[in-house]
């Protein structure tokens, strides 16, 4: 209870704890409704287009099977240990990232306004795979539309270029309408509708903060996994589809284990499918009570997401041998780009099932809302950080989060309603990835560990959860030689 909560505070000496508001004082703050809709909310900020999406294609850029082992070797000793300093971190101060580390290091308060414009920048460039998704949705499944072969003699004449599947010449030729260089080009209304679309829902499902999204978690958290399962039980069982299993798990390339650049993409995903330096899972902890189990609720997360990596991956790796194998080429060889591999391989994949138009309806709503679920978080964090900032504004949170996702909708439009949109997302998704969350991430530990002070943050933990009670506990729990050597050394010594 607070009143506990209270009365172990009172035990340490004073400034040894920063004190956090009291209940009273965020009875203006509505949380979330129950503990369930904040772990579902979690997991669905954590569980999105990059485990589904980014992580498959990563893999596949980084010799495959072998990029798992770099992957667990990070979530372990890196991942596990930030989101749950982050967790501990927000539910202790009970406010925002810019308040958090203004009240650590008053220097230090633009780090907060800081990660919650790099996260913002990522759903800038986050939502563009929703976006593809709801044309894809709209336009061959609702129409039922599709490239004429004329109109592909033709395109193919004025690239140069060569064959490929059929759902892959759909996406580039029909979709975005990708260009051979940086030039605008034409403008795609069809992307410039859609990202109205999606930006529209992102704003409507935040006009009540996280209450909001936890009713809407109920539904995101769940529909991905069944899907997924459905997909992944007809890819392995498709011809050939041991190949890419083979290819993904058995046959991986192990030289690039000795690559810095792989580690550097195990880190780069990492810290995008776990927010790790985002500051959203500060702001998502601090709605929560200050005695909420969030070590409990870090475990989940990891292994949650994790799960989904593997099981999406094995899935997309299964299809994409089964393409490979109609081809008579080599996996790595199968697509063209493996940007593609979402709108490639998982719709190649929904033709061989009963019902195709159905699985494919159900496959690119479940992308859609995972991408929508975990924009929800990204926008709600820069909103959470004006709101705490100017207490003021509490009240016009819904024209807040309307303004922020006008600014961006304006922003894509210029970016991406284009023929060179596609190049220009590429190299925002790279370069948003490498720089501005590691950047933050070095920051927010030199801060937290010199600064505050190690002790001092463990004392907040033990304030909060008390003492290890039992011998597992002491080695794995709240305050555990694992939790305490993640937090204090190799999750900062990989952040550096």
């Amino acid at each position: 209870s607070f009143a506990e909560f209270e009365a172990k505070k009172a035990l340490f000496k004073l400034g040894d704890v920063i004190v956090p508001p009291l209940d009273e004082e965020k009875k203006g703050r509505s949380g979330f409704d129950s503990p369930l809709q904040y772990i579902l909310a979690v997991i669905g900020m954590s569980v999105g287009l990059g485990n589904i999406w980014r992580f498959p294609t990563v893999a596949f850029e980084n010799g495959g099977g072998a990029f798992l082992i770099p992957y667990l070797f990070m979530g372990i000793f890196f991942g596990l240990p930030m989101i749950y300093m982050d967790s501990c971190i927000g539910q202790f101060m009970q406010n925002s990232p810019s308040i958090v580390f203004k009240q650590y290091f008053p220097a230090a308060q633009g780090l907060g306004w800081t990660m919650a414009l790099a996260t913002l920048s990522i759903g800038f460039n986050y939502i563009v795979p929703c976006c593809w998704a709801l044309i894809y949705i709209a336009q061959v499944y609702f129409n039922g539309s599709c490239i004429s072969v004329a109109e592909r003699i033709v395109a193919l004449n004025a690239t140069n270029a060569t064959l490929a599947s059929a759902p892959e010449e759909f996406f580039y030729f029909h979709v975005i309408r990708k260009h051979a260089s940086f030039e605008f080009g034409e403008f795609n209304w069809m992307v410039a509708v859609s990202l109205f679309v999606c930006w529209t829902i992102s704003g409507a499902g935040l006009i009540k903060g996280v209450q909001s999204m936890g009713k809407v978690a109920l539904v995101t958290t769940i529909l991905p996994y069944v899907i997924i399962s459905i997909l992944f039980i007809r890819g392995v069982t498709l011809e050939g589809a041991g190949i890419g299993i083979r290819y993904f798990l058995t046959e991986p390339k192990w030289g690039k284990i000795l690559e810095l650049a792989t580690w550097k993409a195990a880190l780069s995903q990492a810290c995008f499918s776990l927010s790790v330096g985002s500051g959203v899972m500060i702001s998502m902890a601090s709605y929560n009570k200050t005695t909420h189990p969030n070590y409990r609720d870090c475990l989940i997360i990891l292994v949650a997401d994790t799960f989904m990596s593997f099981f999406g991956g094995t899935a997309v790796f299964a299809i994409l041998g089964s393409m490979a194998h109609k081809m008579g080429v080599s996996v790595d060889k199968a697509v063209a780009s493996p940007r593609g591999l979402m709108f490639v391989a998982y719709p190649e994949a929904t033709s061989h099932m009963p019902w195709p138009t159905l699985w494919a309806l159900l496959f690119f709503l479940m992308m859609l809302s995972l991408g929508i679920s975990t924009l929800f978080s990204m926008v709600e964090c820069i909103a959470t950080c004006i709101v705490d900032e100017y207490p003021r504004l509490a009240k016009w949170h819904w024209l807040i989060v309307a303004i922020i996702c006008l600014g961006c909708f304006l922003l894509n439009l210029l970016c991406y309603a284009f023929q060179n949109g596609y190049h220009i997302f590429s190299v925002l998704d790279n370069f948003l990835g490498l720089v501005s969350l590691p950047s933050a991430l070095i920051l927010e530990v030199v801060i937290v560990m010199t600064y505050y002070g190690a002790p001092r943050l463990f004392r907040d933990i033990q304030c909060m959860h008390g003492l290890p009670s039992s011998q597992f506990a002491r080695i794995f729990g709240n305050l555990g030689v694992y939790t305490k050597i993640g937090v204090t050394f190799t999750a900062p010594l990989f952040a550096v």
